[in-house]
């Protein structure tokens, strides 16, 4: 009886011994793990920021050049910085975070240090991640305008964002990451995208698409339109328009809280419906100040 004892615990010790080795390797890789995530995620902030200056900052905003932007521009971005906070007090947006602001002169540029992680510069304006927001613009900004690719003077149902929604736009996306934490938002950009893409263009006032021929599309229902001019762009810019249109109506013209706003299933379809019978009676006049 007592030989049996022994083997049971000589084996029961065997067993703990082998336990505590995994113990440790799984202490092992799970370290591995997090200090690769923390190097990737350390390279990914600090990659962007490579051959740039800091030239100005404001509020949490740092803002940043590459090395081939015209240095005379520096102070063409007061003005255009005071107008984007002002859209965002205008709509209480607030955001905690501070923020870098990289500016890059070319796109090759831009698309080699943007895109190599993943961000979509189909738009060749803007992105944003991490806290960071990186825009492209070949012209110089004073003005407060982006100066457009050529498919945009093409056609007359596209303007020309100014700098300052392009940069309000961006930092409202940062605010929405916060509010809505990081499920949630990737939830809302996957299945909800109108709300994510129309609360940022509702709260920078502007969108690519003109707002007179947004609202003869939403009224209409002319999707039809979409193959007649640049496919996969006009679809988004309608669908942020769109989007706009749908929370101006509801934050503005109805009064919604925002957080009402964030939490409720809409049903677009009777959405849409109500904002064009409120559309065509003069009831609801779209982006009405």
């Amino acid at each position: 009886m007592i030989v049996v004892k022994e083997k049971v615990y000589k084996a029961l010790n065997v067993f703990l011994k082998f336990l505590k080795k995994l113990f440790y390797i799984y202490l092992g890789v799970n370290a591995f793990i997090g200090i690769a995530i923390g190097s990737y995620v350390f390279i990914r902030i600090q990659y962007y920021k490579w051959n740039t200056e800091k030239v100005y900052e404001k509020n949490r905003i740092s803002v940043y050049f590459d090395s081939d932007y015209p240095k005379a521009d520096t102070a063409c971005l007061h003005p255009v910085l005071d107008r984007s906070l002002a859209l965002l007090r205008e709509k209480g947006i607030s955001c905690e975070k501070s923020i870098d602001l990289v500016f890059y002169y070319y796109m090759e540029k831009y698309d080699s240090k943007v895109n190599s992680f993943g961000a979509n510069s189909d738009a060749k304006a803007s992105t944003y991640t991490i806290g960071r927001i990186s825009l492209f613009s070949a012209a110089r900004f004073c003005d407060d305008v982006f100066d457009g690719d050529d498919w945009i003077e093409k056609y007359d149902c596209f303007s020309i964002n100014p700098a300052s929604s392009t940069i309000a736009h961006e930092i409202c996306h940062i605010y929405e990451y916060e509010k809505l934490g990081f499920f949630r938002f990737c939830e809302y950009s996957k299945d909800k995208k109108w709300k994510i893409e129309g609360f940022a263009d509702y709260v920078s006032e502007k969108s690519l698409l003109k707002v007179d021929k947004g609202i003869e599309l939403f009224i209409e229902g002319d999707n039809g339109y979409i193959e007649d001019v640049e496919g996969y762009i006009v679809e988004r810019a309608i669908l942020y328009f769109f989007g706009r249109l749908r929370t101006d109506y509801l934050l503005r013209y109805k009064g919604i809280p925002e957080d009402e706003y964030w939490e409720t299933e809409y049903d677009t379809d009777k959405l849409d419906d109500e904002i064009r019978e409120a559309l065509r009676s003069g009831e609801y006049k779209a982006f009405e100040q």
